[in-house]
């Protein structure tokens, strides 16, 4: 049975727009996500519906704190910089891991009534639609080429401005 298991962190909960339906995102270590994968039978099926149940974990028996993309960042660099002064790449890099940009990169997609038109799972997904987005074919593009730097920024305002109302406010559905 304990290939049928994985553990992760809680990360975020959101609602299915025109469903009532939440959906839960659990994080799992970039490590572990094969296993991960493998225990909930593979990749999900439009088709059909796979049930699978969930446990809180006893929290004294996981007591290392999971921390954000952008803290994992920084704690690599015992004098973290500040955000400002990082490299437009790295940036971008450290924005496409974030679950919260997966989100807010999906509903950039919505059909008229709302329905989500693309799928944004992880940070690998969420890097190829930033390269679409702003015409590059590797964000490292974003610290020579200026207008693809501009274009970057744009996208990373709107993005920020949204966090931030996240962050005060909570999601809006």
């Amino acid at each position: 049975m304990a290939e049928a298991m994985f553990q992760g962190t809680f990360a975020q909960v959101r609602p299915i727009a025109g469903r009532k339906v939440y959906q839960f995102i659990i994080e799992v270590p970039m490590e572990r996500a094969d296993a991960a994968l493998k225990a909930m039978g593979g990749l999900p099926n439009p088709e059909e519906s796979r049930w699978v149940a969930v446990a809180r974990l006893d929290p004294k028996v996981t007591e290392q704190k999971p921390e954000s993309p952008a803290e994992r960042a920084t704690s690599r660099n015992k004098n973290p910089e500040p955000w400002h002064t990082l490299k437009l790449s790295k940036r971008a890099a450290i924005m496409c891991g974030e679950p919260m940009f997966w989100g807010w990169a999906e509903r950039q997609y919505r059909d008229a009534s709302g329905g989500c038109l693309l799928s944004i799972q992880n940070a690998e997904h969420a890097a190829d639609w930033l390269r679409f987005k702003t015409s590059v074919s590797s964000r490292k593009e974003y610290d020579t080429n200026e207008a693809a730097g501009r274009r970057y920024l744009e996208i990373e305002k709107s993005y920020r401005a949204h966090r931030m109302e996240v962050e005060r406010y909570g999601e809006a559905s």
